[in-house]
């Protein structure tokens, strides 16, 4: 048997989370298998390695059942898989794993069967997290309350070692206004909401002079009264593109509007967050750290290349916001920390795999609500 072997290997210091050197793959115990409901393409060379891979008749049967070569493809988006009526992998097994795997190794995997949920960053600096959209993370996230830090490690991964494409002044004003944003971010002695106004702030400065010193920009922020009885429609409203868009969180956005329906507003939205505030009275802290994670994994402020500071602002807003609308409704007959990752995977799904983040910031323009004191209103929900 041909192992998959890469023709070049990436081996690197790497920034990742404190959590990553120990992060292991759930396998069989995983309640959402990563292959499930999941559009997963692979390149050309992959496609047709898999196609000469020397196997038993029964598993040559599940392997040309598996990939189907997609629509108008090309080199590096050439097969996906070709999901059963379970939303699942063809070769993943009763037991959740998966027969390929189990048979000859992640060896013979296509690379992002084998990457998944990491995800490996080279642009502006060489980093790596694992995404939120996979339970195991968020459950080790949630494992204790403290700050989310970062540790360099030494990793190698079956990719190209190509140098990083953007220019040493952009890589050093990256890395430094991340980490003035996170260390805004983790800094409890504020609310999380005013975390998040102060680097709205922290944009607006950014956008006017690029070069501006972070440590005399004023920070102060004003403070914003809820509006619930405007703010939860409006999410319902920039939700319903959601419903149109993508199958797997739809039911999850029908089901607060019904819920919505012939009830007072303010009467359900205060019952649904005294129960979510009940269950989880350190709620802000799982919301930070979730935050930070995605955040560091989305490059953040430069996940969109054509957006400006403020534009990922009000993307990282409706983000704040869609979580906590999904958050604070979905758990009200719910009580268990499992059922929430739960919840949370199946939502980071859709945001790591749409473009969530420009089209939730067109979502937010397009309903008025892209000004830094619309925004501000908008969080406190």
């Amino acid at each position: 048997m041909t192992k998959m072997t890469p023709k070049k290997t990436l081996k690197n210091t790497f920034l990742v989370p404190d959590y990553y050197p120990d992060f292991v793959c759930k396998s069989g115990s995983c309640r959402h298998t990563c292959c499930n409901g999941w559009e997963v393409t692979i390149p050309m060379e992959q496609y047709y390695f898999l196609l000469g891979l020397e196997c038993s008749k029964p598993l040559r049967r599940t392997l040309d059942l598996t990939f189907k070569v997609v629509d108008y493809p090309t080199k590096d988006r050439y097969a996906e898989i070709a999901h059963n009526y379970n939303g699942d992998c063809p070769l993943l097994l009763k037991n959740g794993f998966c027969a390929l795997h189990s048979k000859y190794g992640e060896e013979v995997l296509p690379g992002v069967c084998r990457l998944y949920p990491r995800g490996v960053r080279t642009l502006y600096a060489y980093e790596t997290s694992c995404a939120n959209s996979c339970e195991r993370t968020l459950e080790m996230l949630f494992e204790n309350q403290n700050p989310l830090k970062f540790v360099e490690e030494t990793l190698s991964f079956p990719l190209s070692d190509e140098h990083m494409k953007s220019s040493l002044p952009d890589q050093m004003s990256y890395q430094s206004i991340r980490k003035f944003c996170f260390d805004i971010l983790q800094n409890r002695e504020y609310s999380l909401k005013e975390r998040i106004l102060k680097i709205g702030k922290l944009m607006i400065a950014l956008d006017t002079n690029p070069q501006t010193d972070y440590s005399m920009v004023d920070l102060s922020v004003p403070q914003y009264e809820k509006s619930i009885e405007k703010c939860v429609p409006l999410l319902h409203h920039i939700s319903s593109w959601l419903i149109d868009y993508d199958s797997s969180i739809a039911e999850y956005c029908q089901k607060i509007q019904d819920d919505y329906l012939h009830q007072d507003v303010q009467k359900y939205y205060d019952k649904a967050l005294n129960h979510f505030e009940t269950i989880f009275p350190d709620h802000e802290i799982l919301f930070e750290k979730m935050m930070i994670n995605d955040l560091f994994f989305r490059q953040f402020p430069y996940q969109e290349h054509t957006m400006s500071y403020f534009d990922e602002y009000i993307s990282l807003c409706g983000l704040y916001s869609f979580i906590r609308y999904i958050s604070i409704h979905l758990m009200i007959d719910k009580n268990t920390l499992e059922e929430y990752i739960d919840i949370l995977a199946r939502t980071f799904r859709v945001i790591a795999h749409t473009k969530f983040g420009k089209n939730i910031m067109n979502q937010l323009k397009r309903f008025h609500l892209a000004t830094y004191d619309s925004l501000g209103v908008l969080i406190q929900i």
